[in-house]
C-alpha cells in the first residue's frame, strides 16, 4: 500500500532511529482515510530496526490491507 511505502521513505528520508515501540496514525490516500500501525523493534545485531507497518481500512479492524517490513540503519 501506498500508505506503508510513504511511512517507510519518510523514515529513511529522515534518517530516523526511531525507539522501539508501537505508534499509530491516520493518512488519507485517494480520498479514503486510512489507519496506520508502526511496530519498531531492535534488530539481532543493534545497527539495525526492524520496522513493521500495518495498514487498516478503518479503526477496530482486525485484518490489515497491507503490511510492509523495513529494516532502518542507524544513522
Amino acid at each position: 500500500s501506498w500508505v506503508a511505502e510513504n511511512r517507510a521513505a519518510l523514515l529513511r528520508a529522515s534518517r530516523a532511529w526511531p525507539d522501539a515501540g508501537e505508534s499509530s496514525g491516520r493518512e488519507t490516500q485517494a480520498g479514503h482515510d486510512f489507519v496506520w500501525r508502526q511496530q519498531v523493534a531492535p534488530a539481532a545485531d543493534g545497527h539495525f530496526r526492524r520496522v513493521e507497518i500495518a495498514v487498516f481500512a478503518a479503526p477496530g479492524d482486525g485484518e490489515a490491507v497491507a503490511r510492509l517490513v523495513s529494516y532502518l540503519g542507524r544513522p
